[in-house]
C-alpha cells in the first residue's frame, strides 16, 4: 500500500477544506492512460483503501492503484515552487 507521510497528510486535508469539496469525497491517486499519477477529487467505492488523518478521510486508492503503489512513498516536499506533493516511485527512493 502506497505510505503517506504526515507533511502530505496535512496537505491533502488542506487542499480538501480549500476546495470547499462535499462531505462525501475525498482525494483519489490514479493513473491516466499514459501511466502518469494524477489526484482528482471522487467518492469512496467498494474495495478502496483509505488513508485518513484527523478522523477524516482524505485518500482513496483503489485496489490497481494500490498494487502499481505497493512501495511508493506521498510525502510533502519543499521545492523552488513552494511545497509540493511528490509521489516517490521504489526506484526514486533507492536514488536518494
Amino acid at each position: 500500500m502506497l505510505n503517506v507521510t504526515e507533511g502530505a497528510k496535512g496537505a491533502l486535508k488542506t487542499a480538501l477544506d480549500n476546495l470547499s469539496a462535499e462531505e462525501d469525497q475525498c482525494v483519489r491517486i490514479k493513473a491516466d492512460q499514459g501511466g502518469r499519477f494524477g489526484l482528482t477529487l471522487d467518492v469512496e467505492a467498494h474495495g478502496d483503501r483509505i488513508v485518513t488523518h484527523e478522523n477524516v478521510k482524505i485518500l482513496l486508492v483503489d485496489h490497481e492503484t494500490a498494487a502499481q503503489l505497493e512501495d511508493a512513498i506521498l510525502d510533502l516536499r519543499d521545492t523552488g515552487e513552494g511545497p509540493q506533493l511528490m509521489l516517490l516511485l521504489k526506484e526514486e527512493k533507492e536514488g536518494e
